[in-house]
Parts: C-alpha cells; structure tokens; sequence
C-alpha cells in the first residue's frame, strides 16, 4: 500500500468537507468576527509599528469571542421555540459545549490577565465595566425601550481593539484618532444593517434591536448619513493626508474596501438574503485588514 502524503491526505479531507456548512458555523459560533478583531488590532499595530504580545492578542480575541457569545446565549435563552437564525439555533443545540468551551478560554484568559501592563488592565477593566451595564440594560430590563443597543457594541467592539495602540503609542495621536473613528463607524454600520435584514426575524422571536424600537425609516437614515460619513473621512485621509506613516494609504484603501463592501449589501438588499448571505459578507469585512499585514 503506497503512504500518503499530507498533502494528499489535507486535499481528501477538504472534498469530504462542505466547506459552505463549515464555515456558516464557523460564523455562527462567532469566530469570523473574533478573527477579525484580530486582524484589526495586528493592522494597526503594523501600520505604527508597535510589537502586541501573544497574550494581549490572545485577551482580546478571547474578550470579543467571550462578548458575543455570551449575547448569543443570552438571546437564544430567551427564545422558547426553535430559533430562526442559525446563530440562536446553534446556541441552543450545542449551549453545554459552548459553555464548556468559553469555561476554558475564561481559565486560560485569567493566567494571560497577570501578564498584562498594569495601564492596560486598568483601560480592560473599565471596558468590562461598561460591558456588564450593557448586559444587564440589554438583556434584564424589560420592554422594548430604546438602549442604543448598537452604537454600544460598535463602541466596545472598536474601543476594545484599539486599546493597546491608544496606550503604546505616543506620536501621531490624531492618526490613532481618525483609525478609532473609523472602526467605530464601520462596525456601527456593520451592526446596523445586520439588524436592519434581522428586523422580521428578531420581532417575531422578541430580540430588541434599533430597529424595532425606533423603525426601518429612521434606521435607513442614520445608515445612510454613517456611511456617508464614513466615506467622507476616509476619502479625505487617503488623498488629503501625507502623514508619512508607512502603510498609512494602505489601511485607508483597506477601509474605503470595507465601506464599499458594506454599501453594496445595503444597496442591493434583496440579492442577499438568501441562506443570510448578507452576513457572511457583512463579517468578512473585518478580515480586509489582513491585507495590511500581509502586503507591509
């Protein structure tokens, strides 16, 4: 019998896989975007050169991994049927699991706390402050009130990644600035239009969202003038700026991608709503800045 080599043995394993379901779990179980934090966090640290050591990249992917999934749980807890988004019907299937995994990575989380800069913990605790109020205002008060549910996980989710630069960088404060704003806004239009295709799904199942507390009208608004908003900026920074900052264009052409991305689901709804097409490629968008990495 002739051996088989592993690339051999690596190529029968990806025809035995449906890569499609893979990765919708993959998605499901929030690991997309918990790469993608990544990705943004090593982006910017390569665009100003600074060194994030394995455990702090390790806290914050096991911060947003731990942050979403908790919010998985929580919402498909709520549901007393079967859930109709794949993300709330894989939380309730596997819930035992996925508490079993997270019960790890909390363990493995506290060993990485005790390597961190006392500056960096401190900003990490006043993160986790602000995400318990928001846990116990979006999930254990009643009624649908309007909790800027949206605008607090896109503050959290961009605060979060660029903590760390905010901290170890002490030139070019006004570039940090624009890149903070800039993640801020895409991951609130990211969140937005998400809820914006779930608005059906989350009043029948009873999720708050903007949407439902505040309209499909006005939501399309304040979508409309964020992305507006967004490009503005972002044209201005990558043909009005010369910060001399290697890869500075770079992420600015990496972000303007994002945008676009983006503006293109939200333009042509209805040609991604099948099989929610819509968020898979509404994720990815925060796998862009690997580009950064790689190319620089």
């Amino acid at each position: 019998m002739k051996p088989v080599h592993i690339e051999q043995a690596f190529f029968i394993i990806l025809l035995t896989v449906d890569l499609k379901e893979t990765y919708r779990l993959f998605q499901a179980l929030s690991l997309d975007i918990t790469f993608g934090a990544w990705c943004c966090l090593m982006a910017v640290s390569t665009v100003f050169e600074i060194d994030i050591r394995w455990y702090e990249q390790f806290l914050l992917s096991a911060a947003v991994w731990l942050i979403y999934t908790l919010d998985h749980l929580l919402d498909a807890n709520r549901i007393d049927q079967q859930a109709l988004s794949l993300r709330h019907a894989v939380h309730q299937k596997y819930k035992i699991p996925i508490l079993l995994f997270a019960a790890f990575i909390i363990a493995s989380s506290i060993y990485c706390l005790f390597l961190l800069d006392p500056e960096i913990l401190l900003g990490g605790l006043y993160i986790c402050g602000f995400v318990l109020v928001y846990f116990v205002i979006v999930h254990f008060i009643k009624g649908r009130i309007f909790i800027l549910k949206e605008f607090a996980a896109a503050l959290v989710y961009s605060t979060g990644i660029m903590l760390i630069p905010w901290i170890r960088i002490e030139e070019h404060q006004e570039f940090l600035a624009l890149f903070h704003l800039q993640l801020f806004l895409i991951a609130y239009c990211n969140i937005l239009i998400l809820a914006w295709f779930d608005a059906r799904k989350d009043n029948y199942q009873k999720q708050n969202s903007v949407i439902l507390t505040k309209g499909l009208k006005l939501t399309f608004k304040v979508l409309n003038f964020l992305l507006a908003a967004f490009f503005i900026i972002t044209v201005i920074a990558l043909f009005g700026l010369k910060p001399g900052i290697t890869g500075f264009s770079l992420y600015q052409i990496v972000m303007l991608l994002m945008g676009l991305t983006l503006g293109w689901i939200f333009t042509y709804p209805n040609d991604f709503r099948r099989n929610e097409i819509y968020r898979t490629i509404a994720d990815l968008i925060f796998l862009y800045p690997f580009l950064v990495i790689w190319i620089k």
